[in-house]
């Protein structure tokens, strides 16, 4: 049935739309099996253990209580009066309360109506919105508690300005309301308790998976505004710095490590659980589950000194950044100045990183006398040990014609060389030189069916077709389709190409003491590299004007041939004279009658 132009085009309330998109605010709502840090049993609080596992984690079902739980903490970060922050959690709703200044119970001259009010039922209203002002808090979009009013069935504001007290209750996803009640009182706070719309979630209830990241949320306030008292449940949080927070994740007996860059950075340092990288971190109070450039700057850093001074004192082991990434579990607590995310749920960090706060020496210095880093130079020797294994396995290969170096594949395939000759008197020449050198075991020789094979021309994915092209595949230790940026891993570090004189011309270059140099250049004070591996002087050099001439002749015409083994072709109906290494496919190659 076709669709009339109104049911086509509608147009929605900011209120409908969220409802109707809610990604775009909160992120999705949708469940799925994440491995996340939570508390591991949200029923005894006298011995908080957070470890990792897998729970169902609705991103944008934790996002509406993460909203009212951040608006806490940034009020503290703002007005640096909070003294406490009280979270009481039941299986139908949610209740977040903070002492300092209550939201002043005044009607905005402007929209007309009670300021908190206009704070928690009016969408885009803030005071983020002042983009000079260089905020350390997690609010900035002015939508925040607005989204969790409106996936609630009912929403309550509950607030005092030493002056008077305002509470208003807000139902049906924001829909309706009912009319503010103000009286006398003489404290400071701001209590929001919310309903949620489970049905919007595919959710019955708050559950212990829930409940669980919520405490763990907890905690991660309670670090973020350190010196506040943070409860949950009426229980008092045992966290009271940076390192009382690690301590929650972690064996008693594990080393940790901490450092404050500045007055906006605190990292924390401990081993891996599971073999990998994991990571703590936090934004301004905001749980960074996914990360983000605020975790690639410390990391980066971090791995990169410490190779810095692991290679200068492990040379013979090939440490990478990731080798040491691997090791770490970082813990991460920043403030970044009006930080940007990749989306509504703020998951991860997108903002640009000032460079300019560095990890301390002393931090880095602990880190390297640590068990950790004797763990992975302990790890690293023993993997050395196996590719050394792997590499002397692959040392013992069976070609025909294959005068093999004794020591090829071994942990000394570096210093071999292999000398590839056009046949097997180029062989036997070679066999009979490295007789009289030192070291024999480092050389090996393998003759090829004639010249070296002419791939300039050749499909390079028929390469592998080849036989030959295999041997020397094999005899190198090559592997198809890998890319090497170094001979470490090879059966040889070196490989010299043997061929017959015809092969060359003027301007060969051939390597010298000056560097490579063609050979119309050189001169009697050149040294050149000989196949013994030692530098010898040119001696003699052969210059001659003599020319062994050949006479064709080729329909009627007479062409005389020299020692630069040019060869008469047809190209194009012309007869021209090219050089073997010239001659293409499509020339017709003309013969002597």
């Amino acid at each position: 049935m076709k669709k009339s132009i109104e049911e086509k085009y509608l147009h929605l309330e900011h209120r409908d739309q969220i409802l109707l998109r809610p990604d775009t605010t909160i992120g999705s709502i949708v469940s799925d099996e994440r491995d996340m840090f939570v508390v591991d049993n949200i029923n005894d609080l006298t011995e908080i253990k957070i470890v990792n596992k897998k729970i169902n984690y609705n991103p944008g079902f934790l996002k509406i209580i993460d909203e009212i739980l951040t608006n806490a903490s940034d009020h503290f970060i703002r007005t640096q009066k909070v003294k406490y922050i009280k979270v009481i959690v039941n299986k139908s709703h949610i209740s977040i309360e903070n002492d300092g200044p209550g939201i002043p119970v005044v009607i905005h001259k402007k929209e007309g109506v009670y300021l908190p009010e206009m704070l928690f039922g009016n969408i885009f209203t803030s005071e983020n919105y002042d983009d000079s002002v260089e905020r350390t808090w997690g609010g900035r979009n002015g939508i925040g508690a607005k989204a969790t009013n409106i996936f609630s069935k009912r929403f309550i504001v509950d607030t005092s300005d030493g002056n008077k007290k305002y509470i208003q209750e807000f139902y049906d996803n924001m829909d309706k309301k009912t009319k503010p009640k103000i009286t006398k009182c003489k404290d400071n706070y701001t209590k929001i308790t919310f309903y949620p719309d489970f049905n919007r979630f595919g959710l019955n209830e708050i559950d212990d998976d829930v409940k669980s990241l919520i405490l763990r949320r907890c905690l991660d306030i309670s670090v973020y505004c350190q010196g506040i008292k943070v409860y949950f449940n009426s229980k008092l949080l045992p966290v009271k710095n940076f390192k009382d927070y690690m301590k929650l994740f972690i064996d008693n007996d594990s080393e940790l490590f901490t450092d404050k860059l500045d007055d906006k950075w605190e990292i924390g340092l401990t081993k891996s659980g599971d073999g990998g990288f994991s990571h703590i971190s936090m934004v301004n109070g905001i749980s960074t589950y996914k990360g983000g450039t605020h975790v690639n700057y410390i990391t980066n850093q971090l791995t990169k000194k410490v190779q810095d001074i692991l290679s200068k004192k492990y040379k013979n082991l090939n440490i990478k950044p990731n080798d040491i990434k691997n090791k770490i579990f970082i813990f991460i607590n920043a403030k970044i100045v009006n930080p940007f995310f990749d989306e509504q749920s703020k998951e991860t960090l997108t903002s640009k990183i000032d460079s300019s706060s560095e990890i301390s020496d002393r931090f880095i210095k602990q880190f390297i006398n640590s068990h950790i880093v004797k763990d992975l130079i302990n790890y690293l020797n023993i993997k050395e040990q196996i590719d050394v294994k792997k590499d002397v396995a692959r040392s013992r290969i069976k070609i025909n014609k294959l005068d093999d170096a004794a020591k090829a594949g071994t942990s000394e395939s570096g210093k071999c060389i292999v000398f590839i000759t056009e046949g097997d008197s180029a062989a036997s020449s070679v066999a009979s030189g490295l007789s009289a050198v030192n070291n024999p075991q480092y050389y090996g020789s393998y003759p090829l069916r004639g010249k070296p094979l002419n791939v300039r021309d050749m499909d390079l994915s028929k390469l592998k077709d080849n036989d030959e092209i295999k041997n020397i595949i094999n005899i190198l230790g090559l592997e198809f389709g890998k890319k090497y940026t170094d001979t470490k891993k090879l059966r040889y570090g070196k490989v010299v190409l043997m061929a017959d004189a015809d092969c060359i011309e003027p301007n060969t270059l051939i390597l010298t003491k000056r560097g490579y140099i063609a050979i119309k250049d050189m001169n009697y004070n050149d040294y050149v590299l000989t196949h013994t591996g030692k530098w010898k002087r040119i001696t003699n050099i052969i210059e001659t004007t003599k020319n062994i001439l050949i006479k064709l002749t080729i329909n009627n015409h007479e062409y005389i041939f020299g020692e630069n083994h040019e060869i008469p072709v047809l190209r194009n109906n012309e007869i021209l004279l090219i050089k073997a290494k010239d001659i293409l496919k499509t020339d017709k190659i003309l013969k002597k009658k």
